[in-house]
């Protein structure tokens, strides 16, 4: 099963070319949930889709579920005969849109969505800024490990000029919640860590890992490498475990999540792509004035990996890409390179709303004095 991202009428549109079916389930319920943190309307395009069982099925009818919570309109259109007659039978059509064909989909989507940047999450916060979830080790099996689920509808996103990070802040009142030094779940046993919205996802009412056996197995084998780099860090107890993290335990947290993403980029997992640029980023939070150089020549790295095969990854992940790429190509002394990488942003001309936070970001830092 393979997927590919456009967009189309104001939607995120994932294309899914293979059989939805029990045993490949796994790979796209880990695809949906990486969008679950986006903005846009979500269309999934089924004319490439030969065949679909009722956990496919049940899959769709769950994120139907997840995205109404969360305001954002969800639809199918392209189902072949065989899949098409399988969604008729099972009566589908009444919890989900459906269109025949590409042509009814546009036409019945002309006015796009507009949707908020930080749409509401699913899950009961109970008017606070943040949930804290205990949470179970996917490798080691390690009980109550801290994870924070932030509630985003409490927090304001900006950038501000020059920077390449979002600076997050509270909204209405309410504390600013770090998500740098709290969406980093890490397991005091074997230190697995993780953004645990990646590898975990809410499901009947609890957080389950969405690792594949492919990659517990290469995770639990690479258990001395993230020891290694835990040795000396000054981590002996286990509230240090614990997010959120002061600077110096989220450098070495950062740099164990970095290590484990690194196992799965070498089983390709797509996704870890942009864990490994993401995270090589974060750690210019945290690390020495000397280590810059190096963090920012590796995050400009995986991004540029992302770049150069667009269809395999989700427009917001895109947008974040060539934004920072700019900001790194600035940092790193690389103007030439800038020039073209910010003619790129300007051109994907993105409607989803994260695409002018940070294109005004970058033409105002392009404009500065």
């Amino acid at each position: 099963m393979t997927f590919q991202y456009t967009e189309d009428s104001g939607f995120t549109v994932m294309t899914i070319t293979g059989e939805v079916k029990v045993t490949s389930i796994t790979e796209l319920r880990k695809e949906l949930q990486t969008l679950m943190v986006e903005t846009q309307p979500l269309a999934i395009d089924l004319s490439n889709v030969s065949y679909i069982d009722s956990s496919g099925v049940s899959l769709l009818v769950n994120m139907q579920k997840k995205l109404s919570t969360q305001d954002r309109k969800f639809c199918l259109f392209g189902a072949q005969t065989e899949v098409a007659k399988v969604l008729k039978e099972l009566n589908l059509d009444r919890v989900i849109t459906i269109y025949d064909n590409h042509k009814s989909f546009v036409e019945n989507n002309i006015v796009i969505a507009v949707d908020e940047l930080y749409p509401p999450s699913d899950y009961d916060f109970g008017g606070k800024p943040y949930s804290l979830k205990n949470l179970v080790c996917p490798l080691c099996e390690h009980k109550d490990i801290k994870g924070f689920v932030i509630n985003r509808r409490t927090q304001e996103v900006k950038l501000p000029t020059g920077d390449l990070l979002p600076v997050w802040e509270g909204r209405e009142g309410f504390p600013t919640i770090d998500p740098h030094s709290t969406q980093i779940t890490i397991c005091p046993g074997c230190f697995f860590a993780s953004r645990h919205i990646t590898y975990f996802h809410e499901e009947r009412g609890e957080f389950r890992s969405a690792l594949g056996e492919k990659e517990i197995h290469a995770l639990v084998k690479d258990d001395v490498a993230r020891t290694r780099i835990l040795k000396g860090s000054g981590m002996t107890t286990l509230d240090k475990f614990y997010p959120p993290f002061m600077p110096k335990e989220a450098f070495w947290v950062y740099s164990v999540a970095e290590e484990c993403a690194h196992t799965l980029y070498r089983i390709e997992n797509r996704l870890s792509t942009y864990d490994l640029a993401y995270y090589n980023l974060a750690l210019t939070l945290y690390c020495g004035e000397k280590q810059l150089p190096e963090f920012w020549r590796r995050s400009f790295m995986w991004y540029n990996e992302i770049i150069k095969r667009p269809s395999e990854f989700a427009p917001a992940t895109l947008i974040e890409a060539y934004y920072s790429l700019y900001m790194l190509a600035e940092k790193l002394k690389r103007p030439r390179e800038g020039d073209a990488i910010f003619a790129d942003l300007k051109a994907l001309n993105s409607s989803a709303p994260e695409y002018l936070l940070y294109l005004r970001a970058a033409t105002l830092f392009r404009e500065k004095p």
